[in-house]
C-alpha cells in the first residue's frame, strides 16, 4: 500500500508485508513527475536536507495533473470562443 504525499509531520512510507520503507526524496520527485534532483537545492553550500524536500513535494502539484487541468481549461475556452463566434455571425 502506498500513501499520498502530504506536507505533514508524519513519515511518508510504503508498507511491504510486515516492514515499512520510507520513500526517498528522489522517489517522491519521480512520483510527482519532477526531474531527478529538482528539490535538491543547496542551502549555505550544503546539500538540501530531506525534510524541506519532502515538504516542497507535499505542497506541490503532480505535473501530469496540472497539465491535464490546463488542457481541459484550454478546451473549454476554445468551445466558448467558437460559440461566441457562431452567435455573432
Amino acid at each position: 500500500a502506498a500513501y499520498t504525499l502530504e506536507a505533514r509531520h508524519r513519515v511518508q512510507a510504503i508498507a511491504t508485508q510486515l516492514a515499512a520503507r520510507r520513500l526517498t526524496p528522489l522517489e517522491c520527485e519521480r512520483l510527482q513527475g519532477f526531474p531527478d534532483g529538482r528539490t535538491n537545492v543547496p542551502h549555505r553550500g550544503k546539500p538540501a536536507a530531506d525534510g524541506p524536500r519532502y515538504k516542497a513535494l507535499g505542497n506541490s502539484w503532480a505535473i501530469n495533473c496540472a497539465r491535464w487541468i490546463g488542457e481541459r481549461i484550454e478546451a473549454v475556452e476554445t468551445i466558448v470562443a467558437e460559440q461566441a463566434e457562431l452567435e455573432t455571425a
